[in-house]
């Protein structure tokens, strides 16, 4: 085996397998750390309607006033729907 010997800072000798596989340099897929698009957050995330990721509930809101849900009721169908019959 090719093995190296590597002073650690106490300076005490440490054999070290240099065929042994080195850690990544880049993060592993699904880890790198997502931004809030519209505080810079942290986001714990992801809106359904647009795929954007978001940090809290006030970041969520200005989502949703960005890109409305289009399955959700807008407010003039349910004016709409509450209006009483007009008598025959």
């Amino acid at each position: 085996a090719d093995e190296t010997q590597v002073l650690t800072s106490s300076l005490s000798a440490v054999t070290v397998d240099a065929a042994a596989p080195k850690p990544p340099t880049e993060p592993a897929v699904g880890t790198e750390q997502r931004l809030c698009a519209i505080t810079g957050l942290p986001a714990k995330y992801r809106d359904p309607v647009s795929g954007l990721p978001y940090a809290n509930l006030d970041a969520f809101r200005e989502l949703r006033k960005l890109h409305p849900d289009p399955k959700a009721p807008t407010a003039s169908a349910e004016t709409a729907s509450h209006q009483p019959a007009e008598p025959p």
